[in-house]
């Protein structure tokens, strides 16, 4: 996802433009959802972009979401889920709001602040999260959040079940490109840089306060067997090998 090639127009993107080789267009007007409130930011929602109802262009058209919604999400007009938690099944068709509102604050320079203007791990995380809001920004949402929500609404505007969209890894490859560039321009202190605990936003812990963070343990369940975080850090060859890439 090239966040700012596109950020003006992500409607004719090559993801987001509804032909063939795309994945999938935006929803249909849908004159209920009017955005994704962001509360102690200014301004306070990003609009809608105009659609917010199901998809019906491109190889996604058909796709059934089942998980969800749970209590955070943005869209309208949504049967509950039979289960509290949002995992009973629910099926119901894909919906999107492709938004130039949210992609204009993922645009090329504010990427190279994220990666030029932080020394160290807190203050890259707590900018790509948009934490504090920055001020006097028409777009005040930071990369991880303008990314998301370029195509939210159901499930993509759930931070609880957004990776049910195909475009969320399209997003997060992106975030973790950037991610490898900041760490690339000193490898040899952060290639294994972790943020503190003491951000604006912070992390969970669940681990010892005398313990090396990348011994802590990563128990992705059903996905695969727990490795150590130092394992998902080593993107040139970790996990046997098994993990290994570069970006260009």
């Amino acid at each position: 996802m090239n966040y700012d090639r596109y950020s003006e127009d992500p409607f004719n993107s090559p993801l987001l433009n509804g032909n063939a080789s795309s994945l999938g267009g935006n929803g249909v007007l849908e004159p209920t959802y009017k955005g994704v409130s962001q509360p102690g930011r200014t301004p306070n929602i990003i609009k809608s972009g105009g659609g917010g109802g199901c998809v019906k262009e491109g190889p996604f058209s058909d796709m059934v979401v089942s998980l969800g919604p749970t209590s955070m999400s943005t869209a309208t007009g949504v049967a509950k889920n039979p289960r509290r938690d949002g995992t009973g099944s629910n099926p119901r068709c894909l919906r999107r709001d492709i938004n130039p509102n949210a992609a204009m604050g993922a645009k090329a320079d504010r990427a190279f602040h994220l990666i030029n203007e932080n020394k160290e791990m807190d203050g890259f995380y707590n900018e790509l999260l948009g934490m504090p809001p920055p001020r006097n920004d028409p777009y005040p949402w930071g990369i991880h959040t303008a990314g998301h929500y370029i195509a939210a609404v159901d499930p993509g505007g759930d931070p609880m079940t957004s990776p049910g969209d195909p475009l969320f890894y399209f997003h997060h490859t992106a975030l973790d490109r950037l991610w490898w560039i900041w760490q690339m321009q000193d490898p040899d202190v952060r290639l294994n840089a972790v943020p503190s605990g003491n951000m604006s936003m912070p992390m969970v812990k669940n681990r010892r306060a005398d313990e090396d963070p990348m011994e802590t343990l990563v128990d992705m369940e059903w996905l695969g067997p727990p490795i150590k975080l130092r394992e998902t850090h080593d993107q040139l060859g970790g996990y046997g090998g098994a993990f290994c890439y570069i970006y260009v």
